[in-house]
């Protein structure tokens, strides 16, 4: 009997390894690969798992990589390592690099710099449960301060427009709307993707 168990433990640690292996790999290839996206690619969003999902923002071409769990580094890797050109880029990226500590705003200068396209749309950090303060250990305010130093060194540049979550309906009486909310307190439910989506369809549509 003891044997068993041995190789069934076994056995499941030697699935769990090549998980990880194919996942590790799935991750480098997606950021080493080369991609040539010319101007017909009307809309490109690029975010980590805030607007995953995310579609029907242009009724032309429209690409979207989701770097779950990654933040803006990982972004400006993917930048450096393809050929990226486009209309509109969507950058959605942040509350990952609280929790990594990176600095966001040196990242995203560096993605700004780095693409071609004729507008971005900078979308903000969104707020968090109670919760989710206490187990990422920021809070929402320190997370509107993130949102308005955005605002103060990039909303000067023509090109660029901000989206301010927290201005625009999804934090309501000092608190998180859970109206737009998973149960998770972090990502967005489908009542939030509608939102989002209808709203940068505007800033797209007026610029």
């Amino acid at each position: 009997m003891p044997s068993k168990v041995i190789v069934w433990f076994v056995c499941l640690f030697a699935g769990f390894a090549l998980v990880y292996a194919l996942f590790v790999f799935r991750k480098t290839k997606n950021n080493t690969f080369t991609l040539n996206l010319a101007c017909d690619i009307s809309t490109l969003i690029l975010s980590d798992s805030m607007l995953n999902n995310l579609g029907g923002l242009s009724q032309h071409s429209q690409l979207a990589f989701s770097f779950l769990g990654g933040g803006s580094d990982d972004i400006y890797r993917f930048i450096k390592n393809n050929h990226i050109s486009c209309n509109t880029l969507v950058i959605c990226v942040g509350i990952n690099d609280y929790r990594r500590r990176i600095n966001s705003l040196d990242y995203i200068s560096k993605i700004i710099n780095e693409i071609k396209s004729h507008s971005i749309i900078l979308v903000g950090l969104f707020p968090i449960s109670q919760q989710r303060e206490k187990i990422m250990r920021v809070s929402n305010d320190i997370l509107k301060k993130h949102n308005k130093l955005l605002i103060s060194f990039y909303c000067q540049i023509p090109k660029i427009s901000f989206y301010d979550p927290f201005e625009n309906g999804f934090f309501l009486e000092d608190k998180q709307n859970t109206n737009f909310f998973s149960p998770d307190g972090l990502h967005l439910n489908s009542n939030g993707l509608n939102k989002i989506r209808s709203d940068l369809i505007q800033i797209i549509g007026d610029k």
